[in-house]
């Protein structure tokens, strides 16, 4: 593996600042919307974009018909399943809570990927490293996570946990996979599970009551 250059430590400071945006922005659009809603959205919207680049670049779909049903499994593990979890968990979990108990998914795919990816051993090394992270996400939540809550409180974080699992067995999956170009297999990943979640939401908030609640803003 060639070193890291600065243009990607750009991309990873970019992905962290807008991966922890998003747990605040789920938070503020729950004061409107239902779970699913705000998940549908967040799949639609970035299906959107997805397709956008995908057309720029001139990609191409895969022909075989059974990459359908691996977009479907992808979007199931790494955006309906710990999107509708985190989004339901946030009812009654802080955003902030939420974003450092995701913190948790590096030690999952750790695990996962000693057993089920022959090039991704434990070592101590990466252990360490793991354990680093996770003792300085302990420092910042300090004594509040651990203290008794709501029992809403306390089936949210166990669902965050549960997502964390989910997106871990995201990556696992997506690296086994044979080679296609990223931008090809998320945008199809997505619209996949924008079409799975559309009659989920139309149940669960219908149209009308949608279009109430942007009139309202």
């Amino acid at each position: 593996m060639a070193s890291p250059a600065l243009r990607h430590w750009a991309l990873l400071l970019y992905l962290v600042v807008f991966w922890g945006f998003a747990f605040g922005l789920i938070a503020i659009g729950l004061e409107g919307f239902h779970p699913v809603t705000v998940v549908w959205a967040r799949l639609g919207l970035g299906a959107v974009v997805m397709w956008v680049v995908f057309l720029f670049r001139s990609g191409q779909l895969p022909g075989q018909p059974i990459w359908l049903w691996r977009m479907a499994a992808l979007s199931t593990l790494g955006n309906l399943l710990p999107f509708s979890l985190i989004a339901w968990a946030e009812q009654s979990v802080p955003s902030g809570e939420a974003g450092m108990l995701m913190a948790l998914m590096p030690i999952t795919t750790l695990i996962m990927g000693h057993y089920f990816l022959s090039h991704e051993k434990l070592t101590v090394p990466r252990v360490l490293g793991v354990a680093l992270g996770l003792a300085g996400v302990s420092l910042i939540l300090g004594d509040d996570l651990w203290q008794a809550g709501s029992p809403e409180r306390l089936w949210g974080q166990l669902a965050i946990l549960i997502a964390t699992v989910a997106y871990a067995a995201n990556g696992i999956y997506t690296k086994r996979l044979p080679a296609i170009d990223p931008v090809t297999v998320t945008a199809g990943s997505l619209t996949v599970g924008t079409v799975l979640l559309t009659p989920w939401m139309l149940y669960f908030q219908g149209p009308v009551e949608i279009g109430s609640h942007l009139d309202a803003v």
